[in-house]
């Protein structure tokens, strides 16, 4: 069987995937930034008094992890809710900071992903133990546990699909939070590459570099263990079905 992973590097070799990867940040209203996490200009992002900026800004972190054990998202301040993951949920990271110079505040803040968003971190501790989950190895993260997430009394956040909107007031060292998004998963045998859960050209191309490779994940037809006429019907089969 070829892995997953494997497919998705494939497809983007052949230049033919289109649409976003996993599970971006998509957009940041109030005139807010999206980050490039390659770009060695943004390691500090994550560290507390780096941003000096009035707008919110964020930055996608680890995507696609699997969590290897149950995961508790605690909620001291009660903003949220607290919010058990369990093991084997597959999700994308993204950290969103407010931090002005000085003081300031924000209202109503949009910030879209292109999956729905399945938990929201807040507090300073559970942000501070999952920095080493979801950090990205070329980002810079603290290591205290206090100032740096929100505080019930001076925030608001509400989750609406795809969307998270908040309010903030802030000074020094700013607000932080982690928002943990859904990522798309494959919805059926033809769906071979990215974007997931839609088939398009680009699963079309990888079913025919697989076919050719006489891959076992391209047999989709008996007689299995032969790459003949009844996979490629089957894979237009599936593909016309198209996703739930």
């Amino acid at each position: 069987m070829i892995a997953r992973s494997t497919l998705a590097a494939l497809l983007i070799a052949t230049g033919s995937a289109a649409g976003l990867a996993a599970a971006d940040i998509v957009s940041i209203s109030g005139g807010g930034v999206v980050l490039d996490n390659t770009d060695p200009d943004n390691a500090d992002f994550p560290l507390p008094n780096q941003v000096q900026s009035s707008v919110v800004q964020g930055i996608d972190e680890l995507q696609e992890l699997v969590l290897g054990e149950d995961l508790t998202i605690d909620d001291i301040e009660d903003i949220i809710g607290v919010i058990d993951l369990p093991a084997g949920t597959a999700v994308s990271s993204h950290l969103l900071s407010f931090d002005p110079a000085g003081s300031g505040s924000v209202e109503d803040i949009e910030v879209v992903f292109t999956t729905d968003v399945v938990a929201v971190i807040t507090t300073d501790r559970t942000l501070a133990d999952t920095h080493a989950t979801f950090g990205l190895p070329t980002l810079n993260y603290p290591n205290f546990r206090s100032l740096y997430g929100f505080e019930a009394s001076t925030e608001s956040f509400s989750v609406d699909g795809d969307a998270v909107t908040f309010s903030s007031s802030a000074s020094s060292p700013g607000d932080y939070f982690r928002v943990l998004t859904r990522v798309p998963m494959a919805c059926n045998d033809a769906d071979f590459g990215r974007p997931f859960e839609v088939l398009d050209i680009g699963d079309v191309v990888v079913f025919l570099q697989l076919f050719g490779a006489q891959a076992e994940s391209a047999d989709l037809g008996a007689p299995h263990g032969v790459w003949d006429i009844a996979d490629i019907v089957a894979f237009l089969q599936l593909l016309a079905a198209g996703c739930p």
